[in-house]
């Protein structure tokens, strides 16, 4: 009968590899005739990817999410409910086997090189994204209102030591992250290096009438 039963993801995930949500059910195996990259990988290492794929799929059958998609998770109307059940989303693959004994012994388990490009949470899910770390860091001290949604990238671990400014505590992570903070209309903004197209282009004779402007100004205010 059409909607006698909710659907089960039960094995819903996303390889940790770049381009990976491109092609989530392939895995990457040597040893397997089957081992393939998603379409237009380069294979490199990609944490984020996995993460943001996972929410991005979780979150669009999640009516209680922001990001719900209006429509793709109707109440049957037979038993009242969802029909994806939320709360029988499986991901894969947590393993049984102890991060980080597994994967990194390899004496023990052959399949640990599978891991760096695999879908397993083991090991990622205790990171948190740049983001994220950078707005909680922000709020910490009191800054009300930054915008950190367009770094990209996962820390694996953090530690504010003692006590120092914003700025101080923010720095380590700008250098290894390439990114800038500023100020905007009021608000802190974070962007990447080379991430967006320049706002305005300066020639030199821009830069000297510019320089005349400011010695002219100066030159009144003494007066």
């Amino acid at each position: 009968m059409p909607q006698s039963k909710p659907i089960w993801f039960t094995e819903l995930g996303c390889p940790a590899v770049d381009k990976g949500a491109n092609e989530p059910n392939v895995f990457v195996d040597p040893k397997s005739a089957e081992s393939a990259y998603p379409y237009f990988s380069r294979g490199v290492r990609d944490d984020l990817m996995q993460r943001r794929y996972l929410k991005a799929l979780i979150d669009a059958f999640d009516p209680a999410s922001p990001h719900y998609v209006a429509g793709l998770n109707p109440v049957s109307g037979v038993y009242g409910a969802r029909m994806v059940d939320l709360a029988r989303i499986h991901v894969y693959c947590w393993d049984a086997r102890p991060y980080p004994a597994f994967p990194y012994n390899l004496d023990v388990w052959s399949d640990g090189e599978n891991w760096r490009l695999g879908h397993w949470l083991n090991g990622r899910f205790s990171v948190a994204p740049l983001a994220e770390l950078v707005g909680q860091i922000m709020m910490d001290y009191g800054v009300s209102g930054p915008d950190a949604s367009r770094l990209a990238g996962v820390v694996p671990g953090y530690v504010i030591d003692r006590l120092m400014s914003p700025r101080d505590a923010l720095q380590p992570l700008e250098l290894a992250y390439f990114f800038d903070s500023l100020e905007s209309e009021g608000r802190i903004l974070f962007r990447h290096r080379g991430a967006v197209a320049p706002v305005l282009g300066l020639t030199e004779d821009d830069l000297v009438e510019a320089l005349v402007r400011i010695v002219e100004a100066r030159k009144r205010r003494r007066r």
